[in-house]
């Protein structure tokens, strides 16, 4: 419905390449420092939902595509390299915790975000909702990108005097 089909094949269809572009970035960013891989992650979940929006728009199957390849791509090197900047902070035994916590809190921010989709979704319809979500994720996206784009402070070394 979302790109004018209501095939449930295309609705599926775009959850797998979603979840596969973010894979596939994993597997070709696994080498790149951290930092780099935020910033791509950031700027292509920018890009990549503004992309699925124009395709909800022009419900245009080939540009909502699009949008999830690269949506997907961010969302994947963006947690990648979330997990790959903190996790050398913490000490080998404190990792296993470290890594629940960042697990919990990445179900928290994708759970409690759909169930409010949902809501939107009975309250006011599917693209409107959609809609909404998506400019959120921009918004959230930006956020970090302007964040991960500072340049890191360093903290400073007392002096022995």
């Amino acid at each position: 419905m979302v790109t004018g089909s209501r095939s449930p094949v295309l609705g599926g269809l775009s959850l797998f390449v979603l979840a596969g572009s973010g894979a596939l970035a994993v597997l070709l960013l696994r080498n790149a420092r951290p930092r780099t891989v935020m910033l791509l992650g950031t700027a292509s979940l920018f890009v990549g939902v503004g992309v699925t929006l124009l395709g909800m728009e022009a419900k245009s199957s080939l540009v909502f595509f699009a949008g999830a390849v690269v949506a997907g791509a961010g969302f994947g090197s963006g947690f990648q390299g979330t997990v790959r900047t903190v996790v050398p902070l913490a000490a080998p035994h404190e990792r296993s915790g470290l890594l629940s916590t960042v697990y919990v809190a990445s179900y928290l921010a994708l759970g409690l975000p759909a169930v409010i989709g949902g809501f939107l979704i009975v309250h006011g319809g599917l693209l409107p909702a959609g809609r909404e979500y998506g400019v959120a994720v921009m918004v959230l996206a930006a956020a970090a990108l302007v964040a991960v784009a500072r340049p890191a402070r360093r903290e400073s070394v007392p002096s022995r005097a």
